[in-house]
């Protein structure tokens, strides 16, 4: 490898001149990587805030018998709190990457050699540029200069986006290179993969204008809305479900609301999706209208061909087939158990006591998390109807079982889906 001259290096962007520490000048708590540092921290506290409120509700006490870390979710959530709030106090602070404009030294280093390494993890690719540098670093308390040369790696870009990217620099170019005072071996980093310009080292740079905050702050709101009626979804089907079956009606109801659900929830997510890309290609077309200084990095060609081209037609058909599928099914069986859930807790009947036999009582941990407390009976008054009936139950609740059998408490529902709202335990009565 040649060794490169020094002189006449160009001289540092005006945000690296000067003795330290610089002010900071106020444009620059707008750049790239700061406000990206203030969404995340921001997004952080709001999914702290969603955990909290969640976990104070009365009924995750109840739900964590059965999945263990919510009976611990506002402690969760305050864990999370903590960490966003020292995300901002440190953001306020120190800026983040602003810290390299206000304490770090500074040279224009002459770039020697250019690599692209490939790494792959769980299958995925991922691309980093290497640059072999070397600057002049410059004399502290009257000692000589230091001439250093350094390989300096610059954030991964994925196989994507580095098909339509460009590298901005080349052997031979010059960059800024900054260090903090008496660390460069550890801390030198390429000034333009700080993310405090609106250059960096490729053409094709992260979308300048991100989604609104309020628009993520939103979707956490939704997600958490989501999460909380998934968990209700799973405890109605345990402790509200009807007698008999549903019927086809009931569930072409449920079907046509759950389709009705899903087609807005995937009209939202298209519609942030093509918002996205509108800006992402307004990006790239205001950085292709930019001089580049290197050609596009070609990769190879991954395509399929044959019988692997088959076998991945294949995939990608049931792959639609199961999104579809979920897509439908998921918000249908949760239109389905409000309905269930709405029966049950409309329901203002005084209810009737009908004989229970009780089948099984179940107590099982899976994996260290999961739990199921469920009793399995029947009704003999209803013949076959009565077989096959399950509810959830607790371990309180079970230990005052003495007998197989006991006596439930059956409604009519606000629908007229009969359901059981108790299982009363026959308790033995010793004679004086």
């Amino acid at each position: 490898m040649t060794e490169i001259q020094l002189e006449s290096a160009p001289t540092l962007p005006a945000d690296l001149r000067g003795m330290t520490p610089r002010s900071v000048p106020p444009e620059m708590w707008d750049a790239p990587s700061v406000v990206q540092t203030r969404r995340a921290s921001w997004i952080t506290l709001a999914v702290g805030i969603v955990l909290t409120t969640l976990g104070f509700l009365p009924i995750m006490q109840t739900w964590g018998l059965y999945f263990l870390p919510l009976a611990y979710l506002v402690y969760i959530g305050a864990a999370v709190v903590l960490i966003a709030l020292g995300i901002l106090i440190r953001y306020w602070t120190t800026g983040g990457n602003l810290k390299y404009v206000e304490k770090a030294d500074a040279a224009m280093a002459r770039i020697q050699e250019v690599q692209i390494v490939e790494n792959e993890l769980n299958g995925v690719k991922t691309y980093t540029p290497h640059f072999t540098v070397q600057y002049d670093e410059p004399a502290r308390f009257g000692g000589e200069p230091v001439s250093r040369q350094q390989i300096l790696a610059s954030p991964a870009i994925t196989a994507e986006k580095l098909a339509v990217s460009q590298l901005r620099f080349e052997a031979g170019d010059w960059l800024p290179v900054v260090w903090f005072p008496e660390k460069a071996d550890t801390t030198a980093k390429l000034y333009d993969t700080l993310g405090l310009n609106e250059t960096g080292i490729w053409t094709t740079q992260e979308n300048s204008s991100p989604t609104p905050l309020w628009m993520s702050l939103s979707l956490i709101v939704l997600g958490g809305l989501m999460f909380f009626s998934l968990l209700w979804s799973l405890w109605s089907m345990g402790s509200y479900s009807p007698i008999a079956a549903p019927s086809w009606n009931v569930i072409a109801l449920s079907v046509g609301l759950g389709v009705l659900l899903g087609a807005v929830m995937a009209g939202l997510i298209i519609w942030q999706d093509r918002h996205e890309k509108r800006r992402t290609q307004a990006a790239i077309a205001r950085n292709r209208g930019e001089e580049a200084a290197s050609s596009v990095i070609a990769l190879p060609d991954e395509q399929p061909s044959g019988i692997g081209k088959w076998f991945a037609s294949i995939q990608g058909f049931v792959f639609l087939v199961a999104m579809t599928a979920g897509a439908i099914g998921l918000p249908s069986l949760i239109v389905h158990q409000w309905l269930v859930s709405a029966n049950a807790l409309l329901d203002a009947s005084a209810g009737k006591l009908e004989a229970v036999e009780i089948e099984e009582m179940i107590q099982v941990t899976h994996a260290g998390i999961f739990r199921e407390y469920k009793i399995e009976y029947r009704l003999p008054e209803r013949g076959a109807a009565g077989d096959g009936h399950s509810m959830l139950s607790t371990p309180d609740h079970m230990s005052q079982f003495e007998f197989a059998q006991a006596v439930a408490v059956v409604k009519q529902g606000a629908f007229g889906w009969e359901w059981v709202s108790e299982i009363i335990p026959l308790q033995q009565v010793e004679k004086p």
